[in-house]
């Protein structure tokens, strides 16, 4: 059974081009931020995944802002060789376990079945809520992309996000918000 082992990743980690690496090869260049960034940043924990029973290789990585009421989960990234083994899966539930009785956020591109990736996009949504999110019926757009909120909480609990949003305005994140109809 897989025993994963988190290690903090900052400005200076030997671990940043294996993690800038999977970033280009598992998000569209849209929805990539440069990992050096996430890593200097004071707002972002930023952690690389290994698993210990494979002589500590390298699964993935994950980044997240944990404010007041809640936990952003900003990436969650597991490698091409190790999908569908129950990484991500695993990751999702050590960040639950972290973090009891707090509310965690992520979000993720919303469907569009014209959308280059609409597979991908519909895997992942399907990923997310069978590992414990709940659609909050909200929709976000940044950057140039328009994305769907999810929380881990059943009633959503969307209005928490925006305490995030607010927070993380004056750094550069601004955020428009919609209702979603599906």
């Amino acid at each position: 059974y897989m025993k994963l082992n988190f290690v903090a990743v900052t400005g200076k980690s030997e671990y940043l081009p294996v993690l800038q690496k999977q970033m280009e090869e598992n998000f569209p260049k849209s929805e990539s931020m440069p990992v050096k960034f996430m890593a200097k940043s004071k707002d972002i924990d930023l952690y690389a995944v290994f698993d210990r029973d494979l002589n500590n290789a390298f699964i993935g990585f994950e980044g997240r802002y944990v404010f007041g009421r809640g936990v952003y989960i900003f990436y969650l990234s597991v490698g091409k060789n190790f999908q569908g083994m129950g990484y991500g899966s695993r990751i999702i539930n050590k960040i639950f376990e972290l973090y009891p009785g707090k509310t965690v956020f992520l979000d993720l591109e919303q469907l569009d079945e014209r959308a280059e990736n609409a597979l991908q996009r519909q895997r992942r949504r399907r990923f997310y809520l069978r590992n414990g999110f709940y659609y909050t019926g909200m929709g976000l757009h940044y950057y140039g992309v328009d994305y769907e909120l999810l929380s881990s909480s059943r009633q959503g609990e969307a209005e928490k996000f925006k305490e995030i949003a607010e927070y993380l305005r004056p750094k550069g994140f601004k955020v428009t918000y919609s209702r979603l109809n599906y």
